[in-house]
């Protein structure tokens, strides 16, 4: 299974990705504690995309993939923001 939303870099597109995991984590019968995780993870990575990559532009679509396989499953998120490396960071 392969699914992919587009949400643009507003901080309340949040609860779209939410839900979105939440019926992932349903379909794949994962506990609630790992559901939660997963929004975790995720929410702080696309936030990071949100707050920091398009510091001064507004309706920038953020393109994030689930790909689910029998034992995988591979959330890959997509931008054309400000490149981040954090090996450039002290």
């Amino acid at each position: 299974m392969i699914k992919e939303i587009h949400i643009i870099n507003d901080i309340n597109q949040l609860a779209c990705v939410n839900e979105e995991v939440t019926q992932i984590a349903s379909r794949l019968s994962l506990s609630e504690k790992m559901c939660m995780n997963l929004q975790l993870a995720l929410e702080e990575a696309v936030s990071n995309v949100i707050l920091y990559a398009y510091p001064d532009e507004k309706n920038k679509e953020i393109t994030i993939r689930f790909e689910v396989t029998e034992d995988l499953l591979k959330i890959v998120i997509t931008d054309t923001g400000i490149p981040f490396d954090p090996n450039q960071k002290e």
